[in-house]
């Protein structure tokens, strides 16, 4: 569902006009639940599975896995660069030192649920070399009407842009029929509960998912032959970090 939604959303980008299929170089960060599944669909796509779609993970039993699959790991690369960036760790996983990974006109991606993936703030902080083209957003001060607009930088080598402004590429404020009304259950549902459970338990900070309401949930969406929710993901440096 999620990885659907997220590739569709890849090929609706007005400003890049390119299929997900034709990108030379894919990089997937954090090879989870959600990673897993673009993979899939990525490779499902693509009709092969050669040395255009990598992963790149903290977990090395993760990694093993995606070995163990077919599909090529960030690490052992020789000089290749991605034009295309998916970032679905859950956490920090693409920072302004890891330009150097990146092809001219590259896209970067999140799929994650917020904004912390790719972190606007640091690339809009103009370190490492790393400047935004001002003319794609018109000031230096972003508005908030514009929060979701396209952001294109480049360094004295690449041009790249992050799209949606950091946030979820399938969640852009605008559309909002990219995942059918019977499974976007889940989330509703899920903070439903936060919801309650915040009030009941009175406690501040993140709190875990009753488990009682959570096998109830994956029972129900089972039954009903929706996807199920995906555990938490372990936290990933970024790629810089991880040479």
């Amino acid at each position: 569902m999620i990885a659907k939604a997220v590739l569709q959303a890849i090929n609706d980008l007005s400003h890049s006009k390119r299929p997900v299929e034709s990108f030379q170089q894919t990089l997937v960060l954090g090879y989870g639940s959600i990673g897993e599944a673009i993979v899939g669909e990525l490779t499902a796509i693509k009709k092969i599975n050669d040395q255009t779609i990598w992963i790149h993970d903290v977990d090395p039993l993760r990694l093993e896995a995606g070995k163990a699959r077919g599909i090529n790991c960030w690490g052992d690369r020789r000089s290749e660069k991605a034009d295309l960036v998916i970032g679905c760790s859950g956490n920090v996983s693409f920072i302004p030192e890891d330009v150097g990974w990146l092809a001219d006109g590259a896209l970067i991606v999140s799929a994650g649920s917020g904004s912390i993936e790719v972190s606007r703030d640091l690339f809009l902080q103009g370190k490492h070399g790393v400047k935004l083209q001002h003319n794609a957003i018109g000031s230096d001060l972003i508005p908030v009407k514009d929060m979701h607009a396209d952001l294109r930088f480049k360094t004295d080598d690449v041009q790249f842009t992050i799209a949606n402004g950091g946030f979820p590429v399938n969640f852009d404020g605008r559309k909002t029929d990219r995942i059918p009304l019977r499974d976007i259950q889940v989330t509703a549902a899920l903070m439903v509960n936060g919801a309650l459970q915040a009030v009941e338990t009175g406690h501040t900070g993140l709190l875990e998912v009753d488990e009682v309401f959570e096998n109830w949930l994956i029972k129900t969406m089972s039954r009903q032959g929706g996807e199920t929710v995906p555990k938490q993901q372990s936290k990933r440096p970024p790629l810089s970090r991880n040479k």
